[in-house]
């Protein structure tokens, strides 16, 4: 297999047309398929309470 595209057998439009639309869109589905495995596998930020929310005995009638 050549890297240059000579002897590759694909037309010029061919090859434009993979390297301007199917490359991209695979590259888009790699790199969100990575960052879904890596948020996946790193630990959870602890969450901090928020206060309590205190209700007077006038408001809670």
């Amino acid at each position: 297999m050549k890297v240059n595209g000579q002897g590759s057998g694909l037309s010029p439009e061919l090859r434009s047309w993979i390297d301007n639309c199917l490359v991209p869109i695979l590259v888009r589905e790699y790199l969100a398929e990575r960052e879904s495995k890596e948020s996946a596998c790193s630990k959870p930020k602890p969450v901090k309470d928020s206060a309590p929310i205190l209700v007077s005995a006038e408001e809670g009638e």
